[in-house]
């Protein structure tokens, strides 16, 4: 996801500098970047050091003279039963995800409130809002991350610095794919998606050069979800992963029958008197949990985005790869087409 907002801001106008712990990834985005026609530098970072960060803040500051976006884009996570979870993965869960973030924009927001001006955009998740099985440490990171959005954007509002967060769906990626591919928790994700598909991680990038551009001036404290409708399709309790329930049989929202996961919705069946209560009706049909096909999206209906630079558009930035991510502006005003990332 880092990368696919790296080189959208890039293809927006923005000069982009990605950074990372890993060098050779590091360089192979820098080389993407520049492949565009923008600026970039090759500096590696790493978010649980302070030090790191403050170096790589000299450095941009010296190259490009200031940085006035910050994506913060760093997180890990690791699914494992809450109660088999260590102190030190926990630990180390939110020192990255949490922590990392909170360290990122006090080294960048120093600089953009002593400036009056700044965009930071920090990396939320579905996990900021709703709970999701066995994931409890990144969970708690990424709605303490929503939070401290928020506490920010109240601080620093006064100073001209906006914060706002993007909020991903579930968004199929190489790191991901065997997780999500004709499994039962792909399949669970599928069905609580209204679109009934996974994102892309190209359709990320219009969020992101809209809250780092002017145009977002009267935007903060905000969580955008890009989710294809996950949230507001509600919950679906009865969906649990992995298979069923350890605890026994429950009734959820007028349907009973044991909990269950994507490959077992035949064992759930409606309750009519239940239902009957919820809305008057006297059943209901097994159809509105089937999954609905969908057409992918072709690549030219894909939105085109009109920005400004110069005193109007896309600034000065600093991102956070995989790992984190900056930015500055070409003078030229263009339409652009987010590229297909892959």
């Amino acid at each position: 996801i880092g990368l696919a907002l790296a080189k959208g801001l890039a293809t927006a106008g923005a000069n982009v500098v990605a950074t990372g712990r890993r060098r050779e990834l590091v360089a192979q985005a820098t080389a993407d970047i520049r492949a565009l026609g923008t600026r970039s530098m090759e500096i590696c970072a790493d978010v649980t050091r302070r030090e790191s960060l403050e170096a790589l803040r000299d450095a941009v500051l010296a190259e490009f003279g200031s940085v006035e976006i910050l994506l913060n884009c760093a997180g890990r996570t690791q699914r494992r039963a809450t109660l088999d979870v260590s102190d030190e993965e926990w630990g180390s869960i939110l020192e990255t995800n949490l922590t990392g973030t909170l360290r990122a924009c006090q080294v960048f927001g120093r600089e953009m409130v002593g400036r009056r001006y700044g965009r930071i955009i920090n990396i939320a998740s579905l996990a900021s809002s709703v709970a999701l099985l066995e994931v409890a440490a990144y969970s708690a990171s990424k709605a303490a991350v929503a939070s401290l959005t928020k506490s920010l954007a109240v601080e620093w509002v006064p100073h001209g610095v906006c914060v706002n967060a993007i909020a991903p769906g579930v968004f199929r990626t190489d790191l991901n794919s065997a997780l999500l591919d004709g499994t039962a928790r792909g399949q669970e994700f599928l069905m609580r998606t209204t679109m009934k598909r996974f994102g892309r991680t190209e359709e990320l990038v219009g969020a992101a050069v809209y809250l780092a551009s002017d145009e977002a001036s009267y935007t903060t404290g905000h969580i955008l979800a890009v989710d294809g409708g996950f949230l507001a399709s509600g919950p679906m309790s009865a969906l649990r992963m992995p298979g069923p329930s350890r605890f026994g049989a429950k009734r959820t929202n007028g349907w009973r029958g044991r909990s269950c996961s994507g490959d077992e919705l035949t064992h759930l069946r409606p309750d009519p008197q239940r239902q009957r209560h919820a809305s008057g009706a006297t059943g209901a049909s097994a159809d509105i949990l089937k999954p609905i096909a969908t057409a992918p999206v072709p690549a030219e209906s894909a939105p085109r985005l009109l920005l400004r630079s110069a005193n109007k558009g896309i600034r000065p930035a600093l991102a956070v790869h995989p790992e984190s991510f900056a930015a500055i502006p070409s003078a030229e005003t263009r339409a652009v087409t987010p590229p297909s990332l892959g």
